[in-house]
């Protein structure tokens, strides 16, 4: 048995491994409230919509479809809640950790690619957008994907690796938008890689033909949608561009501690390929990561200084797997005793995920809003949506959640809201909820404002209370006794 147990020990630790990383997506799943985007996710793939409804709600907006389509499928089958909404990306992000393991044994023993596998399971950053209803950890699994397939299609010249590539990346750019500035990057690469690894330069240049030829061709589809979203204006809570803007990024990715180990890592890689003899293989994969990493960074910042930024932290989670790669690189090189000494502070840090609630002052709590109100729902209840939300689509979000939570709640939805207000047809007591996005908060203070402007000026704010800018508030016109009645109970029963 024990002689089993050894020759199978770095199979049993990859499954701890994984099994690390379940538990971690797995821990308070929905501890949280849907925020603002992922109710947006669920109203776009919610099971009563036909498949082109999904898709059109999705193509029109400012993604591509497929992870929407994915997640229709997937609540089709197992059913609209908050739990099965998040636990796609939970699975999703348990590939993610299997993928980057049979990336990183492209180039390392198993004995680092098992390092690789643990800092991408307890990863804090990974762990909080595998709870999440959002495409961000798909984009993170296709971005390995399609770096393993380019790389093994680099090296054999093999045409199904070739097929696959072109597979995978193809879905990634259907997932998310910022795809894009990746697999520039890996342009950028395989140029490099032609003129300086390969005397094949010919066919290279056409399988890069041909290869950009099929992206262009399979984007056609979407090319409109492009055009539209690269003329919008809708971007504004995207970061303006700075030339160190990755550093605070990669704070976030791995926390202080986390900064300190990768630029540690990345300065001995550095001193390892000036001073020392790697082999090709060695010196291909070491490109592919930086520039990964450097051009999907430089030409994101180009881009967002050209024309509208499109900097946002969440959308360059796949960066996340290189660095991580060539940290691993950098420590691999050192003696034995320091790898176990830097080993061992990384896990420390990594298993701060464990400790640390990371959404406290990110999730906007719309679910408390939800269960407060329906204790008190025998008035009209209405929803405000900030810039009628995602590119003018009328989602009522709180009525999607009520459907996730099985609440009998009927929200009137902000169109039929406005009309009221320019006919001044509204009830003389009603509720009115927010749902603002974390970059509305000027917004807010003009609510009120809006409704005496369009209404009367009777019109006054009776109660109102604030979850993390996700609000219900009691409206009253003509000072209307069930609303001054209602007032009272809700000041005797105001959440803590």
């Amino acid at each position: 048995m024990k002689n089993v147990l050894y020759r199978n020990q770095n199979i049993l630790i990859f499954i701890l491994i994984l099994l690390l990383g379940l538990y971690l997506r797995l821990n308070n799943i929905t501890f949280h409230s849907f925020w603002y985007d992922e109710l947006f996710s669920v109203d776009f793939s919610h099971p009563s919509n036909t498949f082109q409804e999904t898709l059109k709600l999705t193509i029109e907006d400012v993604h591509p479809p497929f992870y929407q389509t994915i997640l229709w499928i997937w609540l089709k089958i197992f059913g609209l809640n908050e739990f099965n909404a998040r636990l796609l990306s939970v699975i999703i992000g348990i590939m993610t950790v299997i993928a980057s393991y049979y990336l990183s044994k492209e180039f390392y023993n198993q004995k680092y690619s098992l390092v690789v596998a643990f800092l991408l399971s307890s990863n804090i950053f990974l762990v909080w957008y595998s709870q999440e209803a959002r495409s961000y950890q798909l984009t993170v699994l296709l971005s390995i994907l399609s770096y393993l397939y380019l790389y093994r299609t680099i090296l054999t010249e093999n045409k199904k690796n070739l097929f696959l590539y072109w597979l995978v990346t193809i879905i990634w750019m259907y997932t998310h938008y910022f795809s894009f500035f990746i697999i520039a990057s890996q342009f950028v690469f395989t140029f490099i890689y032609m003129i300086f690894f390969t005397n094949n330069k010919k066919q290279l240049i056409k399988t890069i033909i041909l290869t950009a030829l099929i992206f262009f061709i399979s984007l056609l589809p979407l090319l409109p949608y492009i055009l539209e979203i690269s003329n919008s204006e809708k971007f504004s809570f995207l970061l303006e561009p700075s030339p160190l803007y990755f550093l605070t990024f990669i704070h976030f990715y791995f926390g202080y501690g986390g900064v300190f180990f990768v630029l540690i890592a990345f300065l001995l890689n550095l001193y390892f390929i000036l001073t020392t003899k790697i082999n090709n293989k060695e010196k291909v994969f070491l490109l592919m990561l930086f520039s990964w990493v450097f051009f999907g960074y430089f030409i994101l910042y180009l881009k967002s200084i050209f024309s509208f930024s499109l900097i946002q932290l969440r959308y360059t989670i796949v960066m996340i797997p290189p660095i991580i790669l060539l940290s691993v690189f950098g420590v691999s090189k050192l003696k034995k005793y320091l790898q176990m000494i830097i080993l061992f502070i990384v896990i420390i840090f990594s298993f701060k995920v464990l400790f640390f609630d990371y959404h406290d002052t990110y999730k906007q709590d719309h679910r408390n809003v939800l269960k407060y109100v329906s204790k008190y729902n025998s008035i009209p209840i209405y929803e405000l949506i900030p810039g009628n939300g995602h590119n003018g689509n009328n989602t009522n979000h709180y009525q999607v959640y009520a459907d996730m939570l099985n609440l009998d709640l009927k929200i009137i939805d902000d169109t039929k809201f406005k009309k009221e207000i320019l006919k001044d047809s509204l009830p003389s007591c009603f509720w009115v909820l927010y749902s603002f996005n974390s970059v509305d908060l000027d917004s807010q203070k003009d609510v009120f404002d809006f409704y005496k402007i369009n209404a009367n000026k009777s019109l006054i704010a009776i109660h109102k209370e604030e979850y993390f800018k996700a609000e219900a508030s009691l409206i009253s016109k003509n000072n209307n006794t069930e609303c001054k009645t209602l007032s009272i109970l809700l000041n005797k029963d105001i959440p803590k």
